[in-house]
């Protein structure tokens, strides 16, 4: 006599290879981003890049992506240079406040512009932003590998989203 519970596998914590996708999507986006760009131009390419990963994932809303991180970044960029922000990397707790409103834009708009009223609990994409990029642009890990941060931390969201979708949400 087998136990039913026994008899399925269980689904891993995270799909990794989800994950790694946005990862290195991130991580692509922020260096060509900014080697091509500056720093104005990370969002749009940051943007672009994650689209490529969420276009398979939700092909009806993926283009809205680009433009929601291209605005939020936008208007991050412009706080920091109108010194309404500190700039990242002028200190540990500058940083930590710059990441934080960096993400709450972005992350708002990301949300607005795309997953509100996609996922179940997708209000919490605002927060994990927020918790990413405030890591990201601390300055303790150093200014290149700040789009591998963000994408680690946001992509656990993501796969958790995919993962917890009901099957009419994606």
């Amino acid at each position: 006599m087998s136990n039913s519970n026994t008899d399925q596998p269980s689904s891993p914590l995270i799909e990794w290879g989800l994950w790694f996708q946005w990862v290195l999507a991130t991580t692509l986006g922020w260096i060509l981003g900014l080697l091509f760009f500056g720093e104005i131009g990370i969002g749009v390419v940051v943007g672009l890049t994650q689209w490529w990963v969420l276009r398979g994932i939700i092909p009806e809303r993926a283009n809205w992506w680009i433009w929601a991180s291209t605005i939020g970044w936008l208007i991050g960029w412009l706080m920091f240079s109108t010194g309404i922000l500190p700039p990242p990397g002028s200190g540990l707790n500058d940083g930590l406040v710059a990441g934080a409103a960096v993400g709450a834009i972005m992350g708002m708009a990301q949300w607005l512009f795309v997953f509100r009223n996609l996922f179940d609990l997708s209000i919490w994409w605002i927060p994990i932003s927020v918790a990413g990029w405030s890591v990201a642009l601390s300055g303790v890990l150093g200014w290149t590998v700040t789009g591998t941060v963000v994408g680690a931390v946001t992509g656990f969201l993501i796969d958790w989203f995919v993962r917890h979708a009901d099957d009419d949400e994606v």
